[in-house]
């Protein structure tokens, strides 16, 4: 079984206690996220001994790059950084839910980003919409159930947050 903690740094809880009860448990992490290194592809999992012993008889000797190596190594030691982006995410979330709250239905989030429902607006209408506007959104509709009317808006500046407020108050 494999648990995705990608976002693991803007929560408040984490499931990795679970790989000491259950043997068949991955939980994977990154550091796209938090730390900001999505470019690097870089990450790392929590898992039981058994499956570290197998993973490394099958692992390649130069698996990271010498750059993605320094660049981890630095954003591990940088818990200043780390501290700061996760409170401008968790705080982002907070001004983005409270701005919309009044216009779109919320849905809860430990993310770095926050889905809102559009309804009885479309995804596509009201991300054609903000486009327009300068502002980049994910429309849902692709997302197998997502049906048509989620959009899931990443977590900016308070700045950047409040032209996103500002644009749904004037579409919606």
């Amino acid at each position: 079984m494999f648990i995705d903690e990608a976002y693991v740094e803007f929560a408040d809880t984490s499931l990795t206690g679970l790989v000491k009860e259950y043997d068949n448990l991955i939980v994977g992490r990154t550091f796209s996220k938090a730390f900001g290194l999505a470019g690097m592809r870089m990450g790392y999992a929590v898992v039981p001994e058994w499956i570290a012993r197998e993973y490394m008889k099958v692992m390649t000797p130069f698996s990271m790059d010498v750059l993605s190596t320094a660049g981890g190594i630095a954003a591990l030691k940088d818990k200043e950084h780390l501290k700061k982006s996760i409170e401008i995410v968790k705080s982002g979330r907070v001004q983005l839910r409270d701005g919309l709250r009044e216009l779109c239905k919320i849905y809860p989030s430990d993310a770095n980003f926050i889905l809102v429902d559009v309804s009885p607006h479309s995804a596509k209408e009201v991300s054609e919409s903000l486009l327009k506007k300068g502002i980049i959104v994910r429309d849902c509709t692709s997302f197998r159930g997502a049906g048509r009317s989620l959009i899931r808006i990443s977590v900016g500046t308070m700045l950047q947050n409040e032209k996103v407020i500002e644009a749904f108050s004037e579409i919606l």
